[in-house]
């Protein structure tokens, strides 16, 4: 909606939408004889083109759903990118425009459809297959993500644009439990794949300490680099003497 209302203010129509997905990057592609190579994001880049030059976003979403049905990513979507060619728009093609945006018809009418959707899930599945996440104040990163049954949907807020995405922690719901570090680490400290390779730098320790109502908890949380380039979220439980996987940063 967004694109298409800034294109309607320059009093033109789109003609064609270009769609660019940034896909995130393939761990096995990267180079382990090179820690310091880090490869470009792939990207996977699409068109589709109206009958005839128009602002009617329901018909530009059918043709990017159709497109974006037929095609298989090798990885998950990080970023997306929606561009139009555009040409001078007629009277008509405005004039529908404005009245749709006065009405706020597409709008409520997503949302209409939006929650019919879930409901049908909710139907099919249980309340408690629709979800959303809520941060909480617990000590543990395991359980500071509480998910809460979603009762309505609310209007989208698209974020601000930035120039670089930011990392992104993510965490395992049970951390991973990984092989004893030995003593002796002739090739290096392996994290339990052989294919990250060895771990190549490390940031930390990071202490946490506490839980003494429940149970000792006691952690040496680091960041560790591989040579294939992941970057994952370890830390070292003193309590158990055993190294876990948190999770890992992309």
């Amino acid at each position: 909606v967004e694109l298409l209302r800034r294109v309607a203010e320059q009093r033109h129509s789109a003609v064609v939408l270009h769609l660019r997905l940034e896909l995130e990057r393939p761990h096995r592609d990267r180079r382990r004889d090179d820690p310091g190579y880090r490869e470009a994001a792939p990207v996977v880049e699409t068109a589709v083109r109206a009958a005839e030059p128009t602002l009617y976003e329901p018909q530009w979403l059918d043709l990017l759903r159709i497109r974006l049905d037929a095609i298989r990513l090798p990885a998950r979507a990080e970023r997306m990118t929606l561009c139009a060619d555009t040409q001078p728009a007629t009277a008509s093609q405005l004039r529908l425009w404005q009245l749709l945006a006065e009405a706020g018809g597409l709008t409520r009418r997503d949302l209409a459809k939006g929650a019919e959707a879930l409901a049908q899930l909710r139907a099919a599945f249980g309340d408690e297959a629709i979800v959303v996440a809520s941060l909480q104040p617990c000590h543990l990163p395991e359980a500071q993500v509480r998910l809460h049954p979603v009762q309505a949907l609310a209007s989208p807020k698209p974020p601000e644009p930035v120039a670089e995405l930011p990392l992104v922690r993510r965490l395992r719901s049970a951390p991973l439990r990984m092989p004893t570090r030995p003593k002796h680490e002739p090739d290096g400290w392996l994290l339990g794949d052989w294919r990250m390779g060895a771990v190549v730098r490390l940031w930390g320790p990071f202490r946490l300490s506490g839980g003494w109502w429940v149970r000792q908890v006691q952690r040496d949380y680091h960041y560790a680099l591989t040579e294939r380039g992941d970057l994952l979220w370890v830390f070292y439980d003193e309590v158990r003497r055993l190294w876990f996987q948190a999770g890992e940063v992309g």
